[in-house]
C-alpha cells in the first residue's frame, strides 16, 4: 500500500519498518501459507499471519489456566516462539519482543517508476535500543 501511494514520487533513501515481510522464509510462514492459500485461493498478508500468531498465543495462555494469574504463567513461557510472522518472547507487563522488518524501497525508474519494498534487515524489537540516532 505503501508503494503504490507513492507512485510517481521520488522517494530518495529512507529506512522504515513493517511488522510483515511476505517473502518469510521461515518454515512456519510457509506452512501456513500453504494451508491458507488452499483454503482461501490467495496468499495470507500481514493481518491473517499477525492474527493467525496471536491465536495462537491465546491458545497457549488459557491451556489449563483457571485464573488471570495462571494464563500468565503461561504467557511468560512464550520466549523465542517462532510464528508464522516473527519469532516472540513475552515481556513483563504486556511487553512483546518480536522480529521487525527494516524495509528500504527499491525503485526502478524505467517508464512507469515503479516503487517496492525490500528487507534490509530483520533484527528483534528489543535490539532497537542499541541504534541510538545522535544528531
Amino acid at each position: 500500500e505503501i508503494c503504490t501511494a507513492l507512485k510517481g514520487v521520488q522517494v530518495g533513501e529512507c529506512v522504515f519498518p513493517a511488522l510483515f515481510d511476505p517473502a518469510n522464509n521461515s518454515r512456519e510462514f510457509r506452512e501456513f501459507k500453504k494451508d491458507f492459500r488452499k483454503r482461501f485461493y490467495h496468499n495470507p498478508g500481514a493481518c491473517e499471519t499477525q492474527s493467525y500468531d496471536a491465536l495462537v498465543f491465546l491458545a497457549i495462555g488459557l491451556a489449563n489456566a483457571d485464573n488471570l494469574f495462571e494464563f500468565e504463567i503461561n504467557w511468560r513461557k512464550i520466549v523465542n516462539f517462532p510464528g508464522a510472522a516473527a519469532y516472540y518472547t513475552m515481556g513483563k507487563k504486556g511487553a512483546i519482543d518480536r522480529t521487525i522488518y527494516l524495509k528500504n524501497f527499491d525503485v526502478d525508474y524505467g517508464n512507469d517508476m515503479q516503487i517496492s519494498s525490500r528487507v534490509f534487515r530483520k533484527m528483534q524489537y528489543s535490539k532497537l535500543k542499541d541504534y541510538r540516532i545522535i544528531e
